[in-house]
């Protein structure tokens, strides 16, 4: 579950980072920021979601 939202974010941000700077800075900037992001959506997915081991 976390994993697909985390991948889904950073393609978008890969993707974004491409359309706006072009091939490489886009990819360097959007796959940093991919990252970021990523973790970021994970972490707050698991702060308002119980977790499935608490269960």
């Amino acid at each position: 579950m976390y994993a697909i939202v985390a991948g889904i974010v950073f393609f978008a941000s890969v993707i974004a980072g491409v359309a706006l700077l072009g091939e490489d800075p886009g990819f360097i900037v959007g796959g940093i920021g991919g990252v970021v992001f990523a973790i970021g959506a994970v972490y707050v997915l698991q702060k308002r979601l119980p977790s499935p081991n608490d269960g």
